[in-house]
């Protein structure tokens, strides 16, 4: 079974790195992708073991005309008797006059494995509206032909995504959605693309009371550079997690450039409620043009005895 792990992995990732089709980074990026990982890989669904429920909001380089807001709301729980699980989204992503509303849903298999591992793989469905509001821009030269139209769209597409967990430690790559739409029936090179998430995790032990958990976070979409995001994080008590992100980008004119900070903490309130909160600020030239980014997370686990989680820091 890992072999076959290890192989889908391999060609995955060798598909990535071997394509050249130039296209944009569209998926909205978070901050705290360790607290909330269903928002790109389906394979987490259920990962819980109850029925879960997070809603998260970010408002991104708050006030830039036109910059990011993005929010979005899941739940997800295990199928009863089953080795599966459902998740069901709902997601709205809005830059400048350009905003994608959404719906989908997950189902996941989870196969325990010999060596205490666990193994899942999930199915997405989903379904977009895509609106660009182009007459809404004033333009430098007046009727111009390029900006003289809207566009409205309702846009099908599947995904995909693997997680394996043991222990302290979880690996997953998710593929939030496959086919490259067409988002624009006049500008016939708009599409929508693939983004890949490979991500990992590791909680060590300091002493009783205090673990060290650093999450690790690769994003890949074609005609854009790689970003990596790095969450170092220590958790107190299992109930308080507080630290920093290291987010950079890859490009072939630049090694690695580092693209910003950001503060990061999440609490238990209750074994139900958990909220979380993040404030980025990047480095690049927009640094004096906007005053950071703000991100806020709440989830609610409707569960009437402890939580039976394989890799419980991390989901």
């Amino acid at each position: 079974m890992l072999k076959l792990i290890r192989y889908i992995i391999l060609v995955i990732l060798a598909f990535v790195f071997v394509s050249s089709e130039l296209k944009a980074q569209q998926d909205p990026q978070y901050t705290l992708f360790n607290f909330n990982p269903l928002t790109n890989n389906p394979a987490t669904a259920g990962a819980r073991g109850c029925l879960s429920g997070t809603a998260q909001m970010r408002r991104q380089w708050v006030g830039l005309a036109g910059s990011p807001i993005t929010i979005n709301a899941n739940l997800s729980a295990p199928i009863l008797l089953t080795h599966s699980a459902w998740g069901f989204h709902l997601s709205n992503d809005q830059i400048g006059v350009s905003r994608f509303t959404g719906v989908e849903g997950d189902y996941v298999y989870k196969t325990e494995l010999d060596n205490g591992s666990r193994f899942s793989y999930g199915f997405r469905v989903s379904v977009f509206n895509y609106r660009n509001d182009l007459t809404q821009i004033t333009t430098v030269t007046p009727g111009d032909n390029a900006f003289m139209y809207n566009d409205n769209l309702i846009l099908g597409n599947l995904g995909f995504g693997f997680l394996w967990e043991k222990e302290k430690f979880y690996l997953s790559l998710g593929i939030p959605h496959v086919f490259n739409n067409k988002l624009s029936e006049v500008q016939l090179t708009a599409k929508q693309t693939q983004h890949f998430y490979l991500q990992s995790g590791y909680s060590f032990l300091v002493n009783d009371h205090i673990d060290f958990e650093p999450n690790l976070q690769l994003k890949y979409t074609f005609g854009a550079p790689m970003q990596l995001n790095v969450n170092t994080l220590f958790a107190f008590y299992k109930i308080l997690w507080a630290g920093v992100n290291y987010r950079s980008d890859f490009s072939k004119a630049r090694l690695a450039a580092t693209e910003g900070f950001s503060a990061i903490s999440y609490l238990y309130l209750n074994k139900h409620l958990r909220v979380g909160l993040a404030y980025d600020q990047t480095l690049s030239r927009l640094q004096s043009s906007q005053r950071g980014t703000y991100e806020l997370l709440l989830g609610y686990d409707w569960v009437h005895k402890p939580l039976r989680m394989l890799t419980p820091r991390f989901f």
